[in-house]
């Protein structure tokens, strides 16, 4: 790789800044509230590694951008590269081809000089941020981690010796993985030492290099909800449905870090069940319950809050004319939003609708501005291009509140059934205590 581009992934260009700012006040519209545990464990000013849980595409990278100040150089699949207006693109917002086993052991090679660049990029204060999954899945599930991260680390710690390089665990929980306007959970753990594990005389690097893994793997494992593959949608089901009287039994306050506790102890007590019977009938009151389609986690709000249904009623009333403004001052770039959703390759429907809304909404109210004011005065124009932007935030976060409405009034089947589950699910609970 060429100087030119090492330089380019390194400098801070005005554009670069630009885009990040917008990308960051986007995430916060996108999601109806972040909330952010343990961020006094982000070591500023030293050399990090980044290593959250890698459930949704390029959302996941655009949450940790949100963290931080400082620039941050990502690692993505080679096959984002595939094309030169791809690999441009991804140049720009600092990300690099990390290659896989599966692309050829020709290519892996091509690793060794993008690695001597991580490190270098360690050694000068930037930090990286590397899927340690190798891939994604929209699962609540942690897979193995691939050993490159932790490569990039140890050569990096033999550069900087005795200053330590630290490896940063996140766990990220969103709240659906498709849609925009439910809630995200970031989990920020204590940083791992990698100076503890480089290799002394008689040691094996590969050795030392596993270990470090196994420790960030249990770390990362610590911040999320790590559901097992069998019986996934049952235990998913449980968890959220369950969630809220957990918190209430412990008096916990009710908030995203709350639930996200409360889901790890209610997976870690159901996965102990040993009852296949119990397993079975749970798995068909589930069955039940998805054909209906349901919204899981709107859903978990009816049953655990019914008391607000009437707050929630008057506040969509009282809203409801700037609403039906906004949508439909939005309502061509929702129904594109809407398709690319139905038409997106699995697991990139929240990455190609969040780039949608970030690149083509703005094309979209320049547009509508310009017609406005040559149909109108110029001045129309201008209050247009001032007033859809500001709609369209009022959109991203209204819609939630009718989406709850709307199930707080309807979904009588849907309810009817949560509440049989959660019933049989919280009797097994109780009974483990």
């Amino acid at each position: 790789m060429s100087q030119s581009l090492e330089h380019k992934l390194s400098h801070v260009s005005i554009g670069y800044r630009l885009i990040r700012a917008y990308s960051k006040h986007m995430i916060f519209s996108w999601y109806s509230h972040v909330e952010i545990a343990g961020q006094e464990h982000i070591p500023h000013n030293e050399p990090y590694i980044i290593l959250p849980c890698h459930q949704n595409a390029a959302m996941d990278c655009v949450t940790v951008l949100a963290l931080l100040q400082e620039p941050v150089v990502f690692f993505a699949r080679s096959d984002m590269f595939s094309t030169p207006l791809k690999a441009n693109l991804m140049y720009t917002l600092k990300i690099m081809p990390a290659y896989r086993h599966q692309e050829g052991w020709g290519n892996i090679k091509k690793n060794e000089e993008n690695f001597q660049m991580a490190v270098r990029w360690l050694s000068n204060g930037i930090p990286l941020c590397i899927m340690p999954e190798g891939g994604q899945d929209e699962k609540h599930s942690l897979r193995a981690f691939v050993k490159g991260p932790f490569r990039v680390a140890m050569g990096a710690q033999k550069n900087l010796s005795p200053q330590p390089v630290w490896i940063l665990p996140i766990g990220l929980e969103h709240g659906n993985y498709d849609q925009y306007g439910y809630p995200l959970a970031i989990n920020i753990g204590e940083p791992i030492s990698v100076n503890p594990y480089l290799p002394q005389a008689d040691e094996s690097e590969a050795v030392k290099i596993n270990q470090l893994r196994d420790h960030a793997f249990s770390a990362v494992q610590k911040l999320m909800v790590d559901i097992p593959l069998e019986h996934y949608q049952e235990i998913l089901t449980a968890d959220y449905l369950c969630q809220n009287l957990r918190i209430r039994q412990q008096g916990r306050e009710d908030n995203e870090i709350s639930r996200l506790q409360a889901r790890q102890e209610l997976t870690n007590r159901l996965t102990k069940v040993q009852d296949e019977q119990w397993w079975q009938h749970l798995t068909d009151l589930c069955q039940v319950f998805y054909s209906f389609r349901p919204d899981l986690l709107t859903i978990s709000q009816v049953l655990a809050y019914p008391e607000n249904k009437s707050r929630c009623t008057l506040y969509c009333l009282l809203f409801a004319p700037l609403f039906l403004l906004a949508l439909t001052a939005d309502a061509l770039v929702l129904l594109v939003m809407k398709y690319a959703q139905k038409h997106s390759p699995a697991g990139f429907a929240a990455t190609i609708q969040y780039a949608l809304l970030m690149l083509a909404a703005p094309v979209y109210y320049v547009i509508f501005s310009i017609v406005t004011g040559v149909c109108l005065t110029w001045w129309w124009g201008l209050i247009a291009l001032v007033l859809l932007p500001l709609l369209q935030r009022v959109n991203l976060k209204l819609i939630p509140r009718y989406r709850l409405l709307w199930h707080y009034w309807c979904k009588t089947k849907q309810k009817r059934q949560a509440l049989q589950i959660q019933d049989y699910v919280w009797l097994k609970i109780r009974e483990q205590q």
